[in-house]
């Protein structure tokens, strides 16, 4: 087998990853966390048809379907922005002409392969079902290489992609692909490191918040390492008090001695909120006596750099593992991978798509 296909079998792929209906889904050792805005999108569609938000009927206040229906009300009234084409947001009771749209809207979005079938059954014409899909593979203006040597975490090997200067390339395919590489922290020079308290040292050598800017530019992608907090909306929250406007201050850009190197993600799962099926509407306009069908949440996720096939070499600009520089992200395991809108703003802060 090739080098080549080798790496392309073998990116990250998270079989412990855990779809989140919403935000405040709490972090649980060992597992993944996975969420998109798409399924709170297909719920404010439920919302709009029964005239406000959803009630249910025979529950009692701390259930949890009913807290799960109050976070997924609070999510559908919250202003997202998600890329175009990106996003399948659907609910209804699905007669024929609407389980046609469903389908083609999956289509549109997850191609015709397999969108269909994601959603196939979901509407049975009696019960009211939810859908939200998400699929996304994240595209560079100027594309990223991989890594000729993979990564290893936990006796697994995954293919890697990044910015890193490479002798054998023109510096200034390396300076375009630099341009799109924002680090928000650390921002600290070398020389001022021993400056430093021992918690400040520790985060400039430990934390990484980087921005990579996409080719549609209202988009970017967030790598963090800033860690986990109770919740994932804890972990967004303390990514995001990392963020800085000023692109073009001192240390906010890679130079040649620095790198960022990161695993390929390819994540393809979906989940449906079984502790609603079959659960009776109490909205008014809704008669008061439907019930919920199943709520279904799909995403399909790729980030691989853009150009797999184009292979580079990551050398140590100083030939030494004692001597690397702060800023060397060899096969950076990341706590968080978000992609931001900017047109959209919550709290003052980029929204999470």
């Amino acid at each position: 087998m090739s080098l080549r296909r080798a790496l392309r079998q073998r990116d990250l792929r998270r079989d412990a990853a855990a779809v989140c209906p919403h935000l405040d889904v709490e972090h649980r050792a060992g597992q993944n966390l996975v969420w998109s805005a798409a399924l709170e999108l297909g719920w404010r569609q439920l919302v709009e048809q029964a005239g406000g938000p959803i009630a249910l009927a025979g529950v009692a206040p701390d259930a949890p379907a009913a807290r799960l229906v109050r976070a997924l009300n609070e999510g559908a009234a919250v202003d997202r922005a998600p890329p175009p084409g990106s996003v399948v947001a659907w609910a209804g009771r699905g007669d024929e002409p609407a389980r046609s749209a469903l389908a083609r809207e999956s289509e549109a979005v997850f191609g015709a392969d397999g969108g269909a079938a994601l959603f196939q059954g979901l509407a049975d014409g009696e019960r009211l079902a939810v859908a939200g899909g998400f699929a996304m593979a994240p595209r560079f203006a100027v594309p990223f290489p991989r890594r000729r040597r993979p990564m290893s975490f936990r006796a697994q090997r995954f293919a890697c992609f990044g910015l890193w200067y490479d002798e054998d390339e023109p510096v200034e395919r390396w300076e375009e692909r630099a341009a799109q590489v924002v680090i928000h922290f650390p921002r600290i020079a070398e020389d001022r490191m021993a400056e430093l308290s021992d918690e400040e040292h520790d985060a400039a050598y430990n934390v990484l918040v980087a921005e990579l800017r996409l080719a549609d530019s209202r988009y970017s992608l967030l790598v963090s390492t800033a860690g986990r907090a109770a919740t994932l909306r804890g972990t967004i929250a303390r990514t995001l008090s990392y963020l800085r406007d000023d692109d073009d201050a001192p240390n906010a850009r890679l130079t040649r001695t620095e790198c960022l190197c990161l695993p390929a993600v390819d994540l393809r799962c979906e989940a449906s909120l079984g502790e609603l099926l079959d659960q009776r509407i109490a909205n008014e306009a809704l008669r008061g006596r439907d019930r919920l069908g199943d709520v279904r949440h799909a995403i399909r996720f790729r980030l691989d750099g853009g150009s797999p096939d184009a292979i580079s070499t990551m050398r140590n600009p100083f030939g030494s593992a004692l001597m690397l520089p702060i800023r060397w992200y060899d096969s950076t395991l990341c706590a968080l991978l978000s992609i931001m809108g900017d047109p959209t703003q919550v709290d003052g802060r980029p929204d999470p798509g």
